[in-house]
């Protein structure tokens, strides 16, 4: 048994990305670490989602949440470095009057600074999440910004060509917003994330270049065909995954994501 009572940690103000890749993980390895018998964590009023099963979440205004183009990293654009203190004593106070009369509480907050990889692997534990699923069975399209707007929209023409079932979704980090479902929910920005993780969790397979998105699809054991920077990075799935690098053309690129696709569906 832990003698630690109480941990926070955050808040995080910063984009989906660097939740998925580095907050997230991080503050798992704290719970992991110091076992408290209650953990808090501060993030995203959208995104409790992810710590549901573990932690409690003290959410972030509201606004800084649904001005999710400002999200920049660990950083919030419109949040100055003095504005990240106040929210970091208000998410303290709104954590002490939960445990009291006892404040024994020990806090992490983040860096709140530009570079985004700001502690190393061995301090992330990447864990699956948990979610309600529709069985609903789609190949999921994910065009992320990581990849030029022209690569993107030539697969997905040639997706929607040979599979019309194709589905596309992301967040407003994503090219083709005109063919984005999500951005058509009434509810976008109360549901967006759930709903995206609940569809990598039921698709038959997902396509994406290399981002969050592949590291999602990874931990959730759905198939996922992924290209672009960094391929090392993307490892570790037991479910039928394919990384490619950047330096491949986009006639090869068709070939490959097509054949993965037929493979997938035929099992």
């Amino acid at each position: 048994m832990s003698n630690i009572k109480y941990v926070l940690v955050g808040p995080f103000v910063g984009d989906f990305k660097t939740e998925i890749l580095d907050f997230r993980p991080y503050a798992r390895w704290i719970y992991q670490v110091l076992k408290p018998e209650k953990m808090f964590v501060s993030t995203h009023f959208n995104r409790r989602f992810l710590y549901d099963d573990w932690a409690t979440v003290i959410p972030i205004y509201e606004d800084f949440s649904r001005d999710e183009l400002n999200q920049n990293g660990l950083l919030h654009n419109s949040v100055s470095q003095k504005e990240m203190s106040i929210i970091s004593r208000k998410i303290k106070n709104d954590v002490l009057k939960i445990i009291s009369p006892d404040k024994s509480l020990i806090c992490f907050n983040t860096s709140y600074t530009k570079p985004s990889h700001w502690y190393p692997l061995y301090k992330k534990i990447f864990m699956p999440m948990t979610i309600p699923t529709k069985d609903i069975h789609n190949i999921l399209y994910i065009p992320s910004i990581n990849e030029k707007y022209a690569v993107v929209s030539d697969i997905y023409n040639f997706l929607i060509d040979k599979y019309p079932e194709m589905v596309v979704v992301g967040d407003m980090k994503t090219h083709l917003h005109e063919n984005n479902m999500m951005l058509k929910n009434a509810t976008y920005f109360q549901d967006i994330y759930i709903e995206i993780v609940g569809l990598i969790i039921d698709a038959d397979v997902v396509i994406t270049p290399n981002s969050h998105w592949t590291v999602i699809s990874q931990l959730q054991n759905t198939p996922v065909i992924s290209w672009g920077n960094f391929p090392t990075y993307y490892t570790g799935s037991t479910a039928p995954n394919k990384i490619l690098p950047d330096d491949i053309s986009i006639e090869h690129l068709r070939t490959i994501i097509d054949r993965f696709i037929i493979n997938i569906i035929k099992k």
